[in-house]
């Protein structure tokens, strides 16, 4: 059926008027003369590139649905965001001064020495063993109170005291100095 002549690769014998197909293997040319005009088409390239599958030129439903539903979830996430900043703000703000609190019970107790926190009503500031600190977004104090802690973490001023944020409150107890957020 084929005809294969083994040339050199300088041979000029690479390709014979398009009777034939050129394929290289290392360093040898090898030249398939075709008879059949039907197996000129089987070996020919451009006949492959023609025929072959093509590309599909969209989108599949799969993949739509996947990118709907991830866009939802990017927009509920963001949506949260947006509507729920005061909120958010409150929760973070009593979060962070009970932390605050505790941090000055801690100092308190690591330095033997007595340090206080006060919080003034209707201000977004508070004064932390001398640093002066802010509540998160638009968080405010809604009570004035100072809390002094001795040596053994036990609060000197403000035990049995509770401090609002907003609607939520944290209590800090006598004796035992825990602080506790209040539901």
């Amino acid at each position: 059926m084929f005809k294969v002549q083994k040339t050199g690769v300088n041979s000029q014998n690479s390709d014979v008027g398009g009777k034939g197909s050129a394929l290289r293997h290392n360093s040898l040319l090898y030249v398939i003369r075709r008879p059949f005009p039907v197996m000129f088409l089987l070996f020919n390239s451009k006949f492959k590139i023609q025929n072959s599958k093509s590309c599909s030129q969209g989108f599949t439903l799969l993949e739509t649905i996947i990118v709907i539903i991830i866009i939802g979830i990017l927009a509920i996430s963001i949506g949260y965001r947006f509507f729920s900043t005061s909120e958010t703000s409150t929760v973070a703000g009593v979060d962070q001064a009970a932390a605050d609190i505790q941090y000055v019970q801690t100092l308190a107790m690591g330095t033997m020495s007595p340090k206080s926190i006060l919080f003034t009503n209707g201000s977004g500031a508070y004064n932390m063993a001398g640093e002066p600190r802010t509540f998160p977004g638009n968080a405010v104090a809604g009570t004035t109170i100072t809390f002094t802690f001795n040596s053994l973490g036990e609060p000197t001023a403000g035990g049995d005291q509770t401090i609002a944020i907003g609607p939520k409150q944290i209590k800090v107890w006598a004796i035992t100095g825990k602080v506790e957020e209040l539901p």
